[in-house]
């Protein structure tokens, strides 16, 4: 979240990113908001294993998207669209596990 205003606006136009980092904050405490209910439900061991599972999966594809972009080209390709839906997958996945248990 720290860093999703620099990461987004060599992809994205600047009115765009505003709500793209209104969005990724949203996420953020959605989820965490979820983790809470479910950690004494599921436990502390199943949400960590999932959300590295999860975190991981969402790396590799931001990843993936990232390599195939260019920076300073702002252009909806598939895999600016791939990026995005990984870095909001990522962020979902942390907000369900590492972020709240740690």
């Amino acid at each position: 979240m720290f860093y999703s205003h620099t990461i987004f606006a060599s992809q994205m136009k600047e009115k765009l990113v505003r709500i793209i980092n209104i969005i990724v904050m949203a996420t953020n405490v959605i989820f965490t908001v979820i983790s809470t209910f479910t950690s004494d439900k599921l436990g502390r061991r199943v949400l960590l294993i999932g959300g590295s599972i999860g975190c991981g999966i969402g790396l590799f594809l931001a990843g993936l998207g990232a390599s195939k972009t260019r920076e300073g080209v702002h252009e909806t390709t598939p895999f600016v669209v791939l990026f995005d839906f990984a870095i909001f997958f990522f962020i979902a996945s942390f907000g369900l596990s590492h972020g709240p248990i740690w």
